[in-house]
């Protein structure tokens, strides 16, 4: 078996780094926290005259094929919720962004299970 633990200051950095190869950034100043079984982000984006803060609640899942799914639960800009279209675009790219280099490392894992508390992300998986 094998167990790979991620705090939150390493995924703030990781996604910081992912999300500033997008032409505009995503997000700026992200934040992640790990609470409650999920992955909460937040941010600030800016789209033209207007700056809002964004925040996001993602669900961790391990899929049927032992690989992580992320499923965006909550989105918000500002006040008010994204539209479901926005919300399944985030999902994709907040997947790409988390999964993407994960995947590349997992080759060769299934992964068994994933568990989030005190600001930590606990995977573990077994050689395939």
């Amino acid at each position: 078996q094998v167990m790979l633990i991620l705090d939150e200051t390493q995924l703030t950095s990781f996604l910081a780094e992912r999300i500033q190869d997008r032409d505009p950034p995503l997000l700026d100043n992200p934040l992640v926290l790990l609470r409650e079984d999920s992955i909460q982000v937040f941010g600030s984006a800016e789209r033209g005259i207007l700056r809002m803060t964004v925040s996001l609640v993602i669900k961790p899942v391990i899929n049927s094929d032992g690989e992580i799914e992320l499923q965006l639960e909550q989105a918000q800009f500002g006040p008010f919720p994204a539209p479901q279209a926005i919300k399944e675009t985030l999902s994709a790219l907040v997947t790409e962004a988390f999964t993407g280099p994960v995947g590349t490392l997992a080759t060769g894992l299934r992964l068994t299970s994933l568990a989030i508390a005190d600001g930590q992300m606990a995977i573990t998986g077994e050689l395939r």
